[in-house]
């Protein structure tokens, strides 16, 4: 990557583990990568780009960690894959 992703804990504070920046480095950086192809694969099939990458961006907002437990009223990933 060429621009440091600035990592911060819940309190804003930035993360200084060594460790814990590779890891969130490295998988920012297949998370790109992968981002890229399926946005690369859309444009080859006729699909809009920005559109397409609108569509990634909600993908990624609604995101919730599976360990955290959701907002109520919203369905868990178990409840809508029945």
């Amino acid at each position: 990557m060429t621009q440091t992703t600035r990592w911060i804990d819940k309190e804003g504070k930035p993360l200084s583990c060594k460790d814990k920046l590779a890891t969130l480095d490295d998988n920012l950086e297949e998370l790109l990568e992968v981002a890229l192809d399926a946005l690369e694969d859309a444009a080859v099939m006729g699909a809009d780009v920005d559109a397409t990458r609108q569509a990634f961006v909600r993908g990624i907002e609604a995101l919730q960690p599976r360990f955290i437990p959701a907002a109520s009223g919203a369905a868990t990933p178990a409840e809508t894959e029945s």
